[in-house]
């Protein structure tokens, strides 16, 4: 047998820094090809069929009917988990509606208006003030074409200058201590101090329940509400009222923060009935971007509290500001408030411009984030001669002023129960990646970590060297050896 020197197998001794010899092998046998090393991962990793269609040692046609069938299960698959990946993306909201029950309720503001603005008999008082009823009560004649009792609508006759509308609308509108004859909440007797006066684009209003903190109804039913007998006093009216033809009282059930749009929002009441009001709150929690619409970030440059009213009447007040340069007494702002002249010549013309070319639809107004509204049902029925009889005597009214002016009003909650609106998200990424899963499982009969598995095969291939043909070894001796 042929003696070999180390020289023969090795390459060029080196000796180490422990006195040892380092040799290096290179192996002249190459390494299994790419496609051999794939066809051995693929019959061992766990994706149902492959492996039929990698084993070399079946029949073609056997190889070929298992290929097509993964390629098929890759293809349903890939079209599954797309139609998954296009569900998430289109950001679905599911609606939860519950009813929850409460020991109390936070009971609403309640604001109420006369449907006259301007009293009689103050407006006598003031000087202009019979060009201001001029302009917001159309006379009876503008209603049967007799125009010749119109009164002059020309403002140049007029000295405005310098004039406290504010301050005027006040003096003009009704005294709360007039408007509630008697108060009743909960049992306990309330006065006209209770309320708080309010401007509405229906002018001076008062709110009972405005100031916080709310007070609270504890029991169902009309007793444990608000109870109030109110005068209309139909001989202050002027002419007709600017919003409709009606004798009466405007209420609105609302949150404090929210603006009240009287004239779209209430509900009426009138004089010679008992009017019963029952309430019932709902509450709506609506989702942020991107699944809804709210923003828990609006802010408004009019209103120091978002409400979907607020915005509305801050974007007709910004329009109405734009066009005329003036506010409404109700709106808050720094601008100057819109005397008669500007009403009659500019604010008018630009509210209808402001109707009639829906503008209002170009103003960015989402749903609060959390919004409590009322729902209200109301029945009513005139006044019993008992009760007519009962008024009297104690009020010292006729019967025709009991029947033509007193409206006797109850505020209640039915239940104190609130039915609760929540939007949650639909389809959460854990039911995403639930769905991607189980299209793995079902046509493939694999898991999430086959793809790591097939990651990691090629990062191994790709960065490890082994693509290459021969490999290098180094044997370290640590004793003395003779070439």
């Amino acid at each position: 047998m042929r003696d070999h020197k180390v020289s023969d197998i090795f390459d060029t001794p080196v000796k180490n820094q422990n006195g040892g010899v380092q040799l290096t092998e290179t192996s002249t046998e190459p390494h299994a090809t790419f496609g051999a090393r794939a066809a051995t991962f693929f019959r061992e990793i766990n994706i149902s069929g492959i492996k039929h269609a990698a084993n070399s040692g079946s029949s073609i046609p056997r190889r070929v009917v298992w290929m097509l069938l993964v390629l098929f299960a890759i293809g349903f698959m890939s079209y599954q988990i797309s139609e998954r990946i296009r569900h998430f993306i289109s950001r679905p909201v599911s609606v939860k509606v519950s009813l929850e029950h409460e020991k109390s309720l936070k009971f609403p503001a309640v604001t109420i208006c006369n449907e006259n603005l301007i009293r009689k008999s103050e407006a006598r008082k003031i000087p202009g003030a019979e060009f201001l009823a001029a302009y917001l009560y159309p006379p009876l004649a503008a209603f049967t074409g007799d125009n010749d009792s119109s009164p002059p609508l020309d403002p140049s006759i007029y000295n405005f200058t310098g004039v406290d509308w504010k301050g005027t609308y006040i003096a003009l509108s009704q005294r709360p201590e007039n408007m509630i004859r008697k108060c009743i909440w909960s049992g306990e007797e309330c006065t006209s101090r209770n309320f708080t006066r309010t401007w509405t684009d229906m002018g001076v209003c008062y709110t009972f329940n405005l100031d916080l903190p709310q007070l609270n109804q504890t029991r169902a039913g009309a007793s444990y509400g608000l109870q109030l007998l109110m005068d209309v006093e139909q001989f202050e009216y002027l002419a007709l009222s600017p919003t409709s033809a009606a004798a009466g009282f405007v209420v609105l059930l609302h949150e404090p923060e929210d603006v009240p749009l009287m004239q779209d929002l209430a509900f009426k009441v009138s004089p010679g009935f008992h009017t019963v009001v029952g309430a019932t709150v709902q509450r709506r929690i609506s989702l942020q971007a991107p699944f809804g619409v709210c923003e828990p970030s609006k802010t408004l440059n009019r209103y120091s509290q978002y409400s979907l009213s607020a915005c509305k009447s801050n974007c007709q007040a910004d329009y109405i500001s734009d066009t005329c340069d003036c506010r409404h007494t109700a709106v808050p702002g720094n601008e100057s408030i819109c005397d008669p002249n500007k009403l009659l010549t500019c604010v008018f013309k630009a509210e209808d411009n402001y109707i009639k070319n829906n503008l209002a639809a170009k103003c960015s107004c989402p749903l609060p984030c959390d919004e409590v509204s009322y729902q209200t049902s109301l029945s009513s029925s005139c006044f019993a001669d008992y009760a007519m009889d009962v008024f009297s005597d104690r009020m010292g009214f006729t019967r025709d002023y009991l029947k033509g002016n007193i409206v006797k009003l109850d505020i209640y909650f039915k239940t104190l129960s609130f039915l609760k609106i929540e939007e949650k998200e639909a389809y959460t990424w854990l039911a995403f990646w639930c769905d991607v899963g189980g299209a793995f499982g079902l046509l493939l009969g694999s898991t999430i970590l086959t793809i790591v598995e097939i990651f990691d095969f090629i990062a191994r291939n790709a960065f490890s060297g082994q693509l290459k043909g021969g490999q290098t070894k180094v044997i370290v001796f640590t004793g003395n050896l003779k070439s």
